[in-house]
């Protein structure tokens, strides 16, 4: 079972947030937590509250009492560009120089499950028997 949690219209780039996003893919969501503590980034507790708001709608959905985030994954994290507020700045003689307040939306989505799914284990034992007889044919 997956849910998802979207925060919209931040104040923040999105080139910003996801320096912050990109370390916490494909990970637990106790781990990213954990990770989005120590960094020292303004978009770190955004990232983290939108990480926790899905974590609950995951126990909302399952009609569960509490969920344990190591068994909670993240899918998929998107930020997506939002609005661009144009803005000018009165420049020397009698010209302006423009100004853009970039805005943001971050999705995420998790997932609750044993462990991450492997798929490069089931595609290493496609190789490995394909490789076995493609040199036996070849002999």
């Amino acid at each position: 079972m997956e849910a998802t949690a979207k925060k919209r219209k931040l104040n923040i780039s999105p080139r910003k947030v996801r320096l912050v996003a990109k370390p916490i893919r494909n990970i637990s969501a106790e781990k990213a937590l954990a990770i989005l503590q120590h960094i020292p980034n303004r978009s770190a507790p955004i990232l983290a509250t939108t990480l926790r708001s899905a974590i609950a709608n995951l126990e909302y959905k399952q009609q569960a009492t509490k969920t344990d985030p190591s068994q909670v994954y993240i899918k998929e994290i998107l930020v997506d560009k939002g609005k661009t507020e144009k803005r000018i700045k009165p420049a020397p003689r009698g010209i302006a120089h423009p100004i853009r307040k970039h805005r943001s939306h971050i999705t995420i989505t998790v997932v609750q499950q044993e462990s991450p799914k492997k798929k490069n284990q089931k595609q290493k034992t496609l190789k490995q028997n394909h490789g076995s007889k493609s040199k036996s044919n070849s002999q």
